[in-house]
């Protein structure tokens, strides 16, 4: 765990391959000073992560880029459970492989369901993928009142807790499709 330990720089040129590669279950660099473009290799053939935070506290230290397409699906992060990279100036689409994260069993517990995402502050844009449906999650915030994003045709995603822009609707715990 790396968080909180005033590490300054980009990541841009930072290959993660070889800890991903590994054992690495859970890597945490939120709240540090790290710049640059996310590496890609964050996102690869990390076969046993199960989290990962890389959140940002100030607005002068954070990060740009895209989350791959496919980064929840077999080669990329197919046992990734939590993951958070709130306050950066990450673009794009939400990516469709979000909602095939395995959410159904908890690395915790057997009864649990386990996913938690968290988005919020960057610069997503278009529609929320229909994928995220398919999951059932902890908790998923991708925003409240985020304009760039929209869930027109979505139907409710299934959440304990949530925060997604204004026109998302969320099932809670009790199965019941709430506003957010």
């Amino acid at each position: 765990m790396l968080h909180s330990n005033n590490l300054n720089g980009s990541l841009s040129s930072v290959d993660f391959t070889p800890l991903m590669k590994g054992n690495l279950q859970t890597l945490a660099l939120s709240d540090n000073k790290l710049t640059g473009k996310v590496p890609d290799s964050i996102f690869q053939n990390g076969r046993v992560l199960h989290s990962l935070f890389v959140d940002s506290l100030d607005a002068d230290h954070r990060m740009t880029g895209k989350l791959p397409e496919n980064f929840g699906e077999l080669g990329g992060l197919p046992n990734l459970k939590h993951m958070s990279f709130n306050n950066h100036n990450l673009t794009g689409k939400l990516p469709k492989s979000l909602g095939k994260l395995n959410c159904t069993v908890s690395y915790v517990t057997d009864t649990n369901v386990a996913c938690d995402i968290w988005l919020e502050g960057n610069d997503f844009d278009g529609e929320v993928p229909h994928e995220l449906c398919d999951a059932k999650w902890n908790e998923i915030y991708l925003g409240h009142g985020n304009d760039k994003l929209n869930c027109s045709s979505l139907p409710c995603i299934p959440a304990q807790y949530a925060s997604a822009p204004d026109d998302c609707d969320y099932k809670n715990g009790a199965g019941d499709c709430v506003k957010c």
